[in-house]
């Protein structure tokens, strides 16, 4: 078995920006179409469109059309840059690269890549028909905004006060404000959208991110919860377009998004990948193990199943015995107890110790139901003359002896034992072969980029995946046969 962590499902590793602005009080109801729109403006037509400068140039390029007697719109902050080892706050656009121009279009193709402005041009869109069809020669157009969104825009730019800025420009307020600021606003957002969007996806995401990630006080005012508070930090919600996505540290990295586990069956001349399992991160190596022999049927046979020493526990080797596999894990977890224990006989069930090391048997035992141990008592002669008494280390009392030891250490300590053999050397050489499943889908079959998100849709993508790997594998078997067939035939 191998595990294949950290299923990446983003585009290209990127995240979408995060952006907040001051809250205004729209209309109740809004029509959609108001003003002007792209798809129904004349050339003639005055509207707002969206230009595309160099970067750097917006500010020239205003200034130039502004003498010209076009209206323009360049949103300006101010933001402190480090000049000569001394901290100068310049003025700055918004949104580099953008300009508003209200005019025509027959007005604007006079300034349009001209002499002066040859930096200056069109920001396109793709136009299609209702059929999704290319309109016009290139099927393209120029973006324009239309008339009462613009103006919404332009009045909230006008708003004087510190918060009219996106919140990753305000270099005054440290990561912890902002945070508090962005709750705040979410909180307002949550009361506006409260009964009309109820429905939607959305809105529900941002339910479960207030919930998540805030408390109420006793006054009834909200805070934001410390890490203490968190119920399950790892199911958080990291991202909005990927919400049942996990958090998990492993192996000293941090992992995001989907863990996939892999079982391949190996014959004398060839292998295949014969079940797969993928869940979120989170899920752990020895539940995968115990989820794939639920699906197990019982062997005649004796069966060989080796895996990483994360998917071995003591319930899951006994359960794989009971249908006649024997498990094998080739990496020890866990504390190591000592080697004597290898010798110690414990009844079937578990409950009762029989005989030590040394041969003796206790004269009474409890089972400790809880802890899943036997508590037995020796007599304390027997410990005290016996030559392993310090590696057993029993709890030497008035009249006995104490010895606190489970069926699961006796196991683990055999288990040990075991892997000092030149049998499981050979074990752990044939396991490391699965190994090279993870390294091949990420470099030939691109697992951590699968282009969708959410864990069904991955998951589809990581089937198909495996279903490929596994033709090339058959191919190659194929092709081995004939190969094999051929210099037969010419000896």
């Amino acid at each position: 078995m191998a595990t294949l962590c950290n299923v990446d499902t983003r585009r290209g590793g990127q995240n979408s920006s995060c952006v907040r602005a001051k809250s205004c009080t729209l209309p109740e109801k809004e029509k959609l179409q108001v003003g002007v729109t792209p798809n129904c403006v004349h050339e003639k037509t005055k509207a707002w469109y969206v230009m595309r400068a160099a970067y750097g140039q917006e500010i020239k390029a205003k200034e130039y059309l502004d003498a010209k007697g076009l209206e323009t719109f360049l949103p300006i902050i101010d933001r402190m840059r480090l000049v000569k080892g001394k901290r100068v706050r310049k003025k700055e656009s918004l949104i580099p690269n953008f300009l508003f121009v209200l005019s025509t279009e027959v007005e604007l193709q006079k300034y349009v890549g001209s002499k002066d402005l040859s930096f200056f041009h069109y920001y396109y869109v793709p136009n299609m028909d209702e059929k999704g069809q290319p309109i016009g020669k290139n099927g393209t157009k120029p973006l324009i905004v239309p008339n009462n969104q613009m103006q919404q825009f332009r009045r909230w730019h006008e708003i004087e006060d510190d918060y009219n800025a996106f919140i990753y420009h305000q270099r005054e307020l440290d990561a912890d404000e902002k945070t508090i600021v962005v709750m705040h606003d979410a909180e307002k957002l949550l009361q506006l959208c409260e009964g009309d969007f109820d429905d939607t996806s959305e809105y529900q995401l941002l339910i479960r991110l207030l919930k998540e990630q805030t408390i109420f006080n006793d006054d009834g005012t909200r805070r934001l919860r410390e890490k203490k508070e968190k119920e399950d930090p790892s199911k958080v919600l990291l991202n909005p377009s990927d919400p049942e996505a996990t958090f998990r540290r492993k192996a000293g990295g941090k992992h995001l998004g989907y863990v996939a586990n892999l079982v391949e069956t190996v014959g004398e001349n060839k292998s295949l990948i014969t079940d797969y399992a993928y869940e979120q991160n989170i899920y752990g190596d020895s539940q995968f193990m115990k989820d794939h022999l639920s699906k197990e049927p019982i062997y005649e046979q004796d069966v060989l199943m080796v895996a990483d020493g994360a998917y071995g526990s003591e319930l899951n080797v006994a359960e794989a015995a009971k249908h006649g596999i024997r498990l094998i894990t080739t990496n020890f977890t866990g504390v190591k107890p000592a080697d004597i224990f290898a010798e110690f006989i414990f009844s079937k069930d578990g409950h009762e110790l029989l005989e030590c090391i040394h041969h003796k048997s206790p004269y009474t035992f409890r089972y400790d139901e809880h802890n899943d141990r036997c508590d037995a008592l020796f007599k304390k002669s027997d410990c005290t003359e016996c030559p392993y008494l310090k590696e057993c280390k029993p709890r030497l009392r008035q009249n006995n002896a104490l010895k606190e030891l489970s069926w699961k250490a006796v196991n683990r300590a055999k288990q040990l034992r075991f892997m000092k053999t030149e049998e499981f050397k050979q074990h752990a050489h044939f396991r490391n072969g699965v190994e090279a499943l993870p390294s091949l889908l990420r470099r030939k079959y691109h697992v951590d980029k699968i282009p969708t998100r959410g864990k069904k849709q991955t998951r589809f993508h990581f089937g198909f995946k495996i279903a490929a790997l596994n033709f090339k594998k058959l191919l190659d078997y194929e092709n081995s046969l004939v190969h094999y067939a051929a210099k037969k035939e010419m000896a």
